[in-house]
């Protein structure tokens, strides 16, 4: 995670529909092994479950996806936003994530916690089962949301689109600022690549990536 909260602080953020934290993964240590955590273990597990967190962010999908693992099964929760203000509106949706080499006796693991995966993160508009980035990125998710305003009654509501997702995104980073520290002065991401443009503009024109603009002069 990226502030120093406990597993506990930061699904709740995820629910709410305009907390500071939008995704959160977690796995299930059933064998009481060492199971990975990018955070302090006192702060990861979740009391009275066999549920650790293992990373939670504000970036949202595009974020999110970077931190599933090849070789485990992963359950995410990510919230996505769609326009701004009134007619902003969110969904939730959830990720069962068994990577491609995770060993063929662990891939149903699912199957055996569903229950409290789902009592844990909680309803979702939608779950998505996936064993590579390119089935959970922003645009594959996006489609397949689009049925959901058939079974809702959305009356003006934003639509689902990444145009609106891109704007309620906006809309959450500036909401979020002060609960991360960031100010007018903050540095720039050191991920950039301003030194490369051919490497920026592809950024830009990744629906996927946060960078989505760029502007260029000549000297």
């Amino acid at each position: 995670a990226e502030k120093d909260d406990s597993a506990t602080d930061v699904l709740a953020l995820v629910k709410d529909p305009m907390g500071a934290y939008n995704w959160i993964i977690i796995t299930a240590d059933l064998d009481g092994a060492d199971t990975p955590s990018e955070m302090d273990e006192s702060k990861s597990r979740f009391e009275g479950t066999p549920f650790i967190m293992q990373n939670g962010g504000s970036g949202g999908v595009v974020e999110m996806r970077k931190h599933f693992d090849e070789d485990a099964v992963q359950f995410g929760l990510v919230r996505m936003g769609f326009g701004t203000g009134a007619n902003r509106r969110v969904e939730w949706v959830k990720v069962v994530w068994s990577g491609e080499d995770v060993p063929e006796e662990r891939q149903n693991m699912y199957l055996e916690v569903e229950e409290q995966v789902d009592g844990l993160l909680g309803e979702s508009a939608m779950l998505i089962q996936a064993s590579t980035v390119e089935e959970d990125d922003l645009a594959a998710l996006v489609k397949q949301m689009e049925g959901l305003d058939e079974a809702k009654d959305v009356a003006g509501a934003s639509e689902l689109s990444v145009g609106a997702y891109r704007a309620a995104y906006t809309e959450e980073q500036d909401s979020s600022a002060e609960f991360f520290g960031v100010t007018a002065d903050s540095p720039t991401p050191s991920n950039i690549p301003f030194d490369d443009i051919p490497a920026l503009v592809k950024m830009v024109k990744d629906v996927n990536d946060p960078v989505d603009w760029a502007l260029f002069t000549f000297f």
